[in-house]
């Protein structure tokens, strides 16, 4: 098991969800992004797409993220799990 991507992702959650971390800061620009939008008329084709593209950019980096911290839980649930088999007599464990 790799204990890292679980204490990586504990790190990354924490400041993912703390007030004004990460997810707070990415939801601030891509509502900024859409804003921006809304302003341009739907003749400026160019600037529609630049913020479509940044907006999409934002999407990114905030998947990645969640993966990362996605990564962690499946490790630490992994890792429960075959602490659990470990503590099973032998022939329980052989059903696993």
């Amino acid at each position: 098991m790799n204990r890292d991507a679980v204490a990586r992702a504990s790190r990354w959650h924490d400041f993912y969800n703390e007030p004004g971390g990460v997810g707070d800061v990415l939801r601030s620009i891509r509502q900024a992004y859409f804003e921006r939008s809304s302003d341009l008329l739907p003749s400026d084709t160019s600037a529609l797409l630049k913020l479509g593209i940044a907006a999409k950019v934002v999407d990114q980096i905030d998947a990645h993220i969640k993966h990362i911290i996605a990564n962690g839980q499946i490790e630490a649930a992994a890792r429960d799990h075959a602490d659990m088999i470990a503590k099973l007599p032998e022939a329980a464990r052989r059903r696993f």
